[in-house]
């Protein structure tokens, strides 16, 4: 039905609890965001890039990872996310300069996803 409707669908999971909840079912041109955490707290990252990600259940490249939980950030509890970024050098370069002197910072997403939207 998204599909129809022109809607791209994505999960969030990781490699275990995806065998564990689908019994290794295939999802076929899905976006992935994955977690990859050793625990909470600074001292639980793992590095912000996706050389960990090895593909699963028809996923061959993460759209996002979270590789910080329950991180205190100015005095709020949040997830650390990367994600990748499928513009061209040139727009990219064009942005750079443009803000060249401007400090762009995130803002807090919905408290129930945890998606963090940017300026």
């Amino acid at each position: 039905m998204a599909k129809y409707y022109g809607v791209r669908i994505g999960f969030y999971t990781n490699v275990y609890d995806w065998n564990q909840i689908t019994k290794g079912a295939t999802v076929e041109g899905a976006m992935l965001w994955y977690w990859n955490v050793n625990g909470g707290g600074p001292s639980g990252e793992t590095p912000a890039n996706f050389d960990d990600f090895r593909p699963f259940a028809k996923f061959t490249k993460p759209t996002m990872k979270q590789f910080g939980q329950m991180e205190s950030i100015c005095g709020e509890t949040v997830n650390r996310d990367i994600y990748s970024l499928e513009k061209s050098k040139h727009i990219l370069t064009e942005l750079k300069e443009k803000h060249s002197d401007e400090l762009i910072v995130g803002k807090l997403g919905h408290a129930l996803t945890g998606l963090l939207s940017f300026a």
